[in-house]
């Protein structure tokens, strides 16, 4: 039972590949995970605004 169709897993495949070849995927975590406390950030301090 194939899942992920073989179109897309290429897809994917060629995605990663250019990700790793670009940066280390430690560094694109990374960014993701500044990125996320930023916007965590933002939303608190919206809330706590709202008083």
């Amino acid at each position: 039972s194939e899942i992920i169709p073989k179109k897309l897993r290429k897809i994917a495949e060629k995605r990663i590949l250019k990700l790793v070849r670009h940066e280390s995927i430690g560094n694109a975590i990374q960014d993701y995970i500044d990125e996320m406390k930023e916007e965590l950030q933002e939303a608190f301090d919206d809330i706590l605004d709202d008083d």
